[in-house]
């Protein structure tokens, strides 16, 4: 779901987790079609019951989890302005993804990366000085 490990936590990490979702999805058409496989699966199976569908909502309750937890972390280095919102911003981060998956996926929209570093610079930048 994403990468970053290697970045210094807060928001370099953040910043790398995110420039790989968008990576991943900039050569997903060629590698791997069909879509992000979690956001595919969330759709899929997001209103049945069953354990595909609570291991879906597991995983990615965890990846939510971490964003915010970054994204904490940023605020507490001051990288972030201090009435940030961790689980607001980890919730438009996710969304952004998905908006990003369908628009690469359902409208093959060339400028979609590009528009989601644009909203992700907006919604990660740091406090004014």
């Amino acid at each position: 779901m994403g990468t970053g490990g290697r970045s210094a936590p807060g928001l370099p990490r953040l910043r790398a987790v995110c420039e790989a979702w968008i990576g991943y999805l900039e050569r997903e058409r060629t590698i791997f079609p069909g879509g992000c496989l979690f956001v595919t699966a969330a759709v899929e199976f997001d209103a049945r019951g069953g354990a595909v569908r609570d291991a879906v909502a597991r995983l990615l309750l965890l990846w939510r989890r971490r964003l915010a937890e970054e994204v904490r972390t940023a605020v507490t280095a001051g990288e972030l302005p201090p009435d940030t919102d961790p689980e607001q911003t980890a919730f438009e981060l996710i969304g952004l993804y998905m908006s990003l998956n369908q628009a690469v996926q359902l409208f093959g929209d060339t400028s979609a990366p590009e528009r989601t570093r644009r909203a992700l610079g907006r919604l990660l930048a740091p406090p004014p000085r």
